[in-house]
């Protein structure tokens, strides 16, 4: 598997794992880790397109509170 391919299996993990997210504190969270290797993958970019993704697949939903958009997954998404 490439970084990115793992990169991007890290995410959509923590996005199902039942805990909330925002999208922020995901490109927050994972900038830390390894910044070049970040950049290098497109990091945040990566992790929109995910979000995406999961989302029209019914996997995740959101609900906006207040000027926070809050990422949740949804029932059997794993």
């Amino acid at each position: 598997m490439t970084e990115r391919e793992d990169f991007k299996a890290k995410i959509q993990a923590r996005m199902l794992n039942g805990e909330p997210f925002t999208y922020g504190e995901l490109c927050a969270e994972n900038r830390t880790e390894d910044a070049s290797l970040y950049r290098a993958i497109g990091g945040c970019t990566l992790i929109d397109q995910t979000i995406q993704k999961l989302r029209k697949s019914g996997k995740i939903t959101g609900e906006r509170k207040g000027r926070t958009f809050i990422w949740r997954a949804t029932e059997g998404a794993n």
